[in-house]
């Protein structure tokens, strides 16, 4: 059984761009802690908490943040490069996210799942 006082939640992170990322928590400070990098192509596993949010780092470049929130579980950073949108792995992580993120097809709040400045 899960402890009742554990407000985390566990999310995976889809890297679909075509360089590692390096992975940082914002934790107030300017650039947050350095927390891992994802490959291109992979998926990044994390524990986190209601709200929190990662910066994304793409060769020393900032390209975004995400926020979690617990009716997501799954989080997609989308291809720069227009043939992996139909890789069949891209294919599959999207259909995924049907039910591993449900409130991403609501088109008032799917911003909230996705990539932002």
């Amino acid at each position: 059984s899960e402890d009742k006082g554990d407000d985390s939640i566990k999310v995976i992170i889809w890297n679909f761009r075509e360089n590692q990322l390096d992975v940082f928590w914002q934790d107030g400070s300017e650039k947050g802690v350095n927390v891992g990098q994802i490959s291109p192509m992979e998926p990044y596993e994390t524990k986190t908490f209601r709200e929190h949010t990662f910066t994304f780092y793409e060769r020393g470049a900032r390209i975004g943040r995400l926020t979690m929130y617990p009716e997501c579980k799954l989080y997609i950073i989308y291809p720069t490069l227009p043939h992996v949108e139909r890789t069949p792995l891209f294919q599959k992580v999207l259909r995924r996210r049907d039910t591993a993120c449900a409130a991403h097809q609501d088109p008032h709040v799917k911003w909230k799942y996705e990539l932002w400045e």
